[in-house]
């Protein structure tokens, strides 16, 4: 009989991996559990709570998920799955949590969410690839923009569950303004880089014109092919031709007020730039200032009129 004792030990954890997670109701697993899920929590938060330092998640991630869930039930399946990529990954997302993963409707995550997913959808996602596709969602400029407007973190039916705290509000500001200093430096690199070269063909088209040589000769003494000289040249004419047409246009053209000479610009009956005087007044009618030579100012009687 005591032989027989050693082969009855594996049984229980074989029924308890034929139960689905959800539905296994011994306190027992759930409590020797609880320390795993409390450790796997902190990386979850890592991966949602600060989507501005994506190492710490992606290193951490594996052990995000509860200790015997979802996994026992369907290694098979989970194992398969595996060679999905995060993007395949995400629309599936998508489709079985639409409230929470529909592309372009970014919504601030709940912490823990990893947990969630793999008690909603046991065997489905395994932990490393469900931790490269919330990896790869908290750090979208979408999500953080989210992050920043929202007040409060979502479930997976899209519910408000957690109030957001300013500290991750002033994480996602602040990689928010990293992209932008580092999209706006390269879009200022980009514009260099396009005048130079602007000027470079315009120049090549002045030494062209003034050589007075045939382009097989000019080619030749540049080192360059005929066709691709004449290609430069003829960019060259119509950049700089491009150029002065703007300049002209921000001068503004003759006739609408950009003209030289006194009283230009000016749309009323005036063009000497004098300025005008009390409106409704005769000319040389204004009052006399206070403390003008000659004292105080007189009041005039009436204005006696020679009859000679």
């Amino acid at each position: 009989m005591s032989s027989l004792t050693p082969p009855t030990e594996p049984v229980v954890p074989a029924a308890e991996a034929d139960c689905a997670p959800p539905a296994c109701p011994p306190a027992a697993p759930e409590a020797d559990a609880a320390p795993a899920a409390d450790t796997a929590a902190a990386p979850a938060d890592a991966t949602t709570e600060a989507p501005a330092e994506p190492q710490p998640a992606v290193a951490e991630a594996p052990e995000a998920s509860p200790a015997g869930e979802g996994e026992a039930a369907a290694p098979p399946a989970a194992t398969a799955k595996d060679n999905r990529t995060p993007a395949d990954a995400a629309r599936e997302l998508a489709e079985l949590f639409p409230a929470l993963f529909t592309p372009g409707q970014a919504k601030p995550l709940k912490l823990r969410i990893q947990a969630d997913i793999q008690a909603r959808a046991p065997g489905r996602f395994s932990k490393g690839l469900l931790s490269a596709v919330l990896h790869r969602h908290t750090n979208a400029t979408g999500y953080l923009n989210a992050l920043v407007q929202a007040t409060h973190r979502h479930d997976l039916d899209g519910q408000p569950v957690d109030e957001l705290t300013e500290e991750h509000r002033q994480v996602a500001r602040e990689e928010l303004a990293r992209r932008k200093a580092v999209i706006d430096e390269r879009k200022a690199q980009f514009r260099q880089k396009a005048r130079e070269e602007r000027q470079a063909r315009i120049d090549l088209m002045r030494e062209f014109d003034q050589a007075g040589q045939s382009p097989e000769a000019f080619a030749a003494a540049k080192s360059m092919a005929v066709e691709e000289l004449n290609q430069r040249v003829s960019q060259g004419r119509q950049e700089l031709a491009e150029l002065r047409a703007a300049a002209k246009a921000r001068r503004g053209a003759p006739g609408e007020g950009a003209g030289r000479g006194p009283g230009a610009g000016r749309h009323d009956g005036r063009h000497d730039g004098r300025p005008e005087g009390r409106p409704g007044a005769p000319r040389g009618a204004g009052p006399r200032p206070e403390g003008e030579a000659g004292g105080e100012r007189r009041t005039r009687g009436p204005r006696v009129h020679d009859d000679r």
